[in-house]
């Protein structure tokens, strides 16, 4: 039995990679072009959420056992600001030395 669905996905899959690679392209030149004007600046924190290694099971010892772990959930501190022409969004994790000030 032949799947026809599948012949016409493996044709359309490097047409619309195609299409993505010229759309990338396009963006890439508007936003060269911009001269940029960056919008207010956001903090947009990465959250890492908290999670559990089970470790190795007993029967498996020696000088590189791994024991049951909690990894705790961390945030690494970003910000962000948008040119208000072109949309290009900018992010940054560097701050002043004195503060919270973020360095773009």
């Amino acid at each position: 039995m032949v799947n026809v669905q599948a012949f016409e996905l493996r044709k359309l899959i490097p047409e619309l990679e195609a299409q993505l690679k010229q759309a990338r392209q396009a963006l890439e030149a508007i936003e060269a072009r911009c001269s940029h004007s960056w919008g207010p600046v956001q903090y947009d924190p990465i959250e890492h959420a908290a999670y559990h290694i089970p470790g190795d099971p007993p029967e498996f010892s020696g000088a590189d056992h791994r024991f049951p772990m909690d990894v705790p959930a961390r945030t690494e501190k970003r910000w962000r600001r948008d040119c208000i022409h072109c949309g290009k969004p900018e992010y940054t994790n560097h701050t002043k030395p004195a503060g919270e000030e973020p360095v773009f």
